[in-house]
């Protein structure tokens, strides 16, 4: 869920609405929108508790690219701190009414994504009336509105975003998030039915506590935490943050959350004139990962972070594709690929990434050499690799860049050419369908949904395509 300096929310529905000022003597926050109770609860919580927002600041419909977000209300100098919240506040499983029980089950309570004790303790707040969160999480988000592809139906999620990879993600979490709450958090809160009843705390409860935590929780980690420099940096928990979580993403961002030893604060990142909306960043993802985890998607071409992913496996069938059905052709791939699988240069769940910069993926320039060589020239190459085996010093990833594909081997960039187009034969809509619906009017017709697959869908499109044509016979170009 990110670091110190890329940390997670969402922009699709908000937790809060118009909040503004609050330097003043009195620490007072005005709020516009009288009608809203829940929000004048949630204000006058912020004001009990000292969240000290900036004057120059305000949290409204008005000027956000969102539902809700944060606006400046006056010039912003860069360093400015737009507000502050004590840690004590912040909501996760050793600050919550139940955290002596869930610390005693600490080790009943581990598994692979170490969310089950905050998922516990959300669902014990989220139900729980006298909770001391409770302003804040009465202004959860409909869950039934949210746009993560959790929950949309499969034909949609098949349908808008077939050969995106969105589809296995979503599977392999509703798949994991199953076995944690049958086996870790159902147990458990069997054990402590003081604290949880199994017709409340139900798993449709627990699936909106996931998403909830992918969409709005930020993560701080250990090395932040402990004081240890970058190289020790591991990932810990995600944590639920108040008022941070209402701020919007863009990959271009101009504020940041910092974590200090008795509080926390969001900073501007550079000036932010009066109107200007205040952004925070999730981190450097792409527009796939974005609506994954929190449900919405930048414009392709804002995004700075596009990247596309192809399995290695790929590169194998458009050898095969590439051999005719030639026995002989195809003994050798085998061959090639066992040696290769053996001498662990490639793994069947190995991918390269594709992005702005080029192709990246483990030992890639030697798959596509290997892959390319003829039977006697395989034979050398094994020959050559085991007498230099001893050299550790070798490179693991390889960057291919634009230059580095246009001067590829023929039979190498054949290949990678040839893997592309499987590539972008997986999508659900051609690039020329998706192409003609972005320029189209009926672009203002789709829905949230299908805007946001589109987004992601092209934007992937336009990195295959793009390395596609650098890959293309000197002769065509």
């Amino acid at each position: 869920m990110g670091g110190s300096n890329h940390l997670t929310k969402m922009d699709t529905v908000k937790l809060m609405k118009l909040l503004h000022g609050m330097d003043n003597p009195a620490k007072k926050l005005k709020v516009d929108d009288t009608d809203d109770q829940k929000l004048k609860k949630f204000v006058r919580w912020c004001e009990d508790n000292d969240f000290n927002l900036n004057k120059k600041v305000a949290i409204r419909k008005q000027g956000s690219c969102a539902e809700y977000g944060m606006v400046a209300i006056d010039d912003l100098q860069e360093g400015e701190c737009l507000f502050e919240i004590k840690r004590s506040l912040l909501l996760h499983s050793e600050t919550c009414q139940v955290a002596q029980v869930l610390r005693k089950g600490k080790e009943q309570l581990a598994s692979a994504s170490g969310w089950v004790p905050l998922l516990l303790a959300l669902m014990y707040e989220y139900t729980n009336q006298k909770s001391l969160w409770r302003p804040y999480l009465d202004l959860c988000p409909d869950f039934a509105v949210l746009d993560q592809p959790m929950f949309w139906t499969r034909e949609e999620v098949e349908k808008e975003l077939g050969g995106t990879g969105i589809p296995d993600a979503v599977e392999e979490d509703l798949k994991n998030m199953k076995k944690e709450y049958t086996k870790i958090a159902l147990p458990f809160m069997k054990k402590h039915p003081d604290f949880w009843n199994l017709d409340v705390h139900t798993f449709e409860l627990y699936k909106k506590m996931v998403a909830f935590i992918m969409a709005y929780s930020f993560t701080e980690s250990k090395a932040q935490q402990e004081g240890e420099g970058e190289e020790e940096t591991k990932a810990a928990s995600p944590v639920m943050v108040p008022v941070a979580d209402i701020l919007n993403h863009v990959s271009a961002n101009n504020a940041h959350l910092n974590f200090g030893e008795k509080s926390l604060t969001m900073v501007s990142t550079r000036s932010i004139k009066k109107g200007e909306e205040i952004f925070n960043t999730y981190g450097h993802l792409s527009n796939g990962q974005l609506l994954h985890m929190y449900g919405f998607a930048e414009p392709y071409q804002q995004n700075l972070y596009g990247m596309v992913t192809i399995n290695f496996n790929c590169l194998l069938e458009s050898a095969r594709i590439l051999s005719n059905d030639d026995n002989n052709s195809l003994k050798l791939l085998e061959q090639k690929w066992n040696w290769m699988q053996e001498i662990d240069v490639v793994d069947e769940d190995d991918k390269m990434g594709i992005d702005k910069s080029g192709i990246t993926g483990y030992q890639l320039s030697m798959i596509l050499k290997v892959l390319s060589l003829d039977k006697k020239d395989f034979k050398k190459f094994k020959k050559s690799w085991q007498d230099d085996s001893d050299d550790d010093d070798e490179d693991e990833m390889t960057l291919l860049t634009q230059d580095d594909m246009t001067h590829m081997s023929p039979s190498s960039r054949k290949l990678l050419r040839t893997c592309l187009q499987q590539r972008l034969d997986t999508y659900t809509y051609s690039h020329a369908e998706d192409s003609q619906m972005l320029e189209s009017d009926k672009l203002s017709l789709l829905s949230s949904r299908q805007k946001y697959a589109l987004q992601v869908r092209h934007g992937q499109k336009q990195l295959l395509m793009t390395a596609k044509e650098l890959c293309e016979d000197t002769s065509q170009r």
